[in-house]
């Protein structure tokens, strides 16, 4: 178990040391490679199409909740409704 741990950190200093090695004029490695990997064309794609879908299930989610709450009010008038008539 301490082994696995002491894996781990040291991984994580070892990305660390990695990624903020000075690759010319004054920028990192980390600052090169999102550039070039992560700030580009598909990867806004995918970004863009996980935002719409995002923003439709809450869209669908808030309506599927007044849907639901004006049922439930509709269901306790006619029940509240059918008491007095009892009584």
């Amino acid at each position: 178990m301490a082994r696995n741990v002491s894996i781990f950190f040291g991984m994580g200093l070892l990305w660390l040391f990695l990624f903020a090695l000075p690759v010319g004029k004054g920028k990192s490695l980390y600052e090169v490679m999102h550039y070039y990997v992560v700030d580009t064309r598909p990867v806004h794609w995918v970004v863009g199409k996980m935002q719409g879908s995002y923003d439709a299930t809450i869209d669908a989610t808030a309506e599927t909740s007044d849907t639901m709450t004006i049922q439930s009010r509709e269901t306790l008038s006619q029940g509240s409704d059918m008491l007095k008539a009892i009584e």
